[in-house]
């Protein structure tokens, strides 16, 4: 149930599906894309860095959380990443934002599968009580070397943007720890979300 191991099963799923299609003469294998969801879009932040360009032309990643398999140390693909302003999925408290949240290393696992990233030495054996680099740091990152990557933030938005109105909630789980979620966004942030998607889409073709 935990990040983990989501993104260690939908990784392998995805890496699988990656090399049946390459084999396939019923797809254009010069114009793959890859899209994922939260732990969904970790996965495609580490398939931007595992595919071949020869094939793969980009990747959307909206929500996706630095803590589970962590994210490449470099990517070899155009990736354009897609958070909420509002998207607190969660958190530990109302204003701790997805883009800008960095978990301690022991949120984190090494996956062999997954390409070299932080994680190697950011993870439960390893440096466990470090905080690992949140979405916007790592990007920061990337950017600073010149990598193709691009980061949107949606005013308002919360986690899972397209698939309805802008709802948030909160409540207390045992021990206290607070629980907090937002979801959706307006029918005006999905609208340019989805113009912003398909754009990044028709450009790369």
């Amino acid at each position: 149930m935990s990040n983990v191991g989501r993104q260690r099963m939908i990784y392998k799923a995805t890496l699988g599906a990656y090399q049946w299609v390459l084999k396939s003469d019923k797809v254009d294998t010069r114009k793959l894309f890859f899209q994922g969801l939260s732990n969904g879009a970790a996965v495609s932040i580490n398939m931007a860095s595992a595919a071949d360009p020869a094939h793969v032309r980009g990747v959307i990643a909206e929500g996706g959380p630095s803590a589970g398999i962590g994210f490449p140390d470099d990517i070899k693909v155009p990736l354009l990443l897609i958070y909420g302003s509002a998207d607190n999925y969660g958190g530990l408290q109302m204003d701790d934002w997805m883009h800008l949240r960095a978990m301690p290393c022991s949120y984190n696992d090494h996956y062999l599968l997954a390409p070299v990233g932080f994680n190697l030495n950011c993870n439960r054996a390893v440096n466990g009580t470090n905080l690992m680099p949140s979405p916007q740091s790592w990007y920061d990152g990337l950017k600073a070397k010149g990598q193709d990557v691009r980061l949107e933030l949606i005013e308002g938005g919360g986690h899972g943007m397209l698939f309805g109105e802008f709802t948030s909630s909160s409540n207390q789980l045992p021990g206290g720890r607070m629980f907090y979620r937002a979801h959706g966004a307006s029918s005006n942030s999905r609208a340019m979300l989805q113009k912003l998607i398909l754009e990044f889409i028709e450009s790369k073709i």
